[in-house]
């Protein structure tokens, strides 16, 4: 059982949630239409990443190999990597990335690195 500073400290909570409603939801909850209810937080479920199948080394000579950055960023798509896969292809392959990246993002990062700075260089040295 709760003390009775416990209990304030509750009622007060309650009172700030309640002065924060709706005069419609509040005459709800007076005439019994509506109704509080105690919704325990559960924590997110942390599933394990399925580890990697595809050969990191593989990946990174195939994108060596292409001269496009849309036929770069084809060949990763058509990978069907979920993005947990898919952070850790970016991290075999040293490309940075941060966790709140969205997949097009990272595929858009891996592209860069592994074919955009090659075409950019390229096109540089050739107009020398």
């Amino acid at each position: 059982m709760t003390g009775t500073s416990e209990t304030i400290v509750l009622l007060q909570r309650v009172s700030e949630f309640l002065k924060k409603l709706s005069p419609e939801d509040l005459q709800a909850l007076e005439t019994g239409e509506a109704r509080l209810a105690v919704v325990h937080k559960t924590p997110p479920r942390k599933t394990a990443a399925a580890p990697l199948t595809l050969d990191v080394e593989q990946v990174n000579t195939d994108l060596k190999a292409i001269n496009d950055r849309s036929m770069a960023a084809r060949y990763l798509t058509d990978l069907k990597l979920p993005k947990p896969q898919l952070v850790q292809l970016a991290k075999g392959l040293d490309v940075p990335i941060v966790s709140k990246d969205s997949i097009a993002t990272i595929m858009a990062k891996i592209v860069e690195q592994k074919v955009g700075y090659r075409l950019d260089t390229n096109a540089i040295l050739g107009a020398r």
